[in-house]
């Protein structure tokens, strides 16, 4: 259960409006991971909590990041220790259009969440809470 002082807002964020179609998918995003966002007259405002931070930092950007990672050692570096050239499978890599390379972080990402959370890894309690738990200060 979350505490009054936990879902407080750590800060608000102001962003004019309308934001381009291509932020939509990641406003949804946002709002997935708890973030409240809304339109005020010309501007949209991004209230997050310490919870909604946490679940898009630990949750979504960092898997998604690694998927970034997996996604070049999937194309480079694995096939360059099998004797494929390295500059040039990293060239061919960095060719791939960012969409391409976005897209396939965004699902190694949303992939690897839902495995988590269906083997009960995450989501995991904060460090302080279970300091607090354990009667350690």
């Amino acid at each position: 259960m979350t505490s009054r002082r936990e879902s407080k807002f750590v800060g608000v964020f102001l962003r004019p409006a309308p934001l381009p179609r291509r932020f939509a998918p990641e406003l949804d995003r946002l709002r997935e991971d708890g973030h409240v966002i809304e339109r005020m007259g010309r501007q949209h405002v991004f209230a997050p909590s310490r919870d909604a931070a946490r679940a898009t930092q630990l949750y979504r950007t960092l898997l998604h990041e690694i998927g970034h990672w997996v996604d070049w050692l999937n194309k480079v570096e694995r096939p360059s220790e099998r004797g494929g050239d390295f500059e040039k499978l990293n060239d061919a890599y960095f060719q791939r259009p960012k969409n391409e390379r976005e897209a396939f972080a965004h699902r190694y990402a949303d992939e690897t969440r839902e495995r988590l959370v269906r083997l009960g890894i995450i989501p995991f309690e904060r460090l302080e809470l279970r300091r607090r738990s354990a009667g350690v200060a």
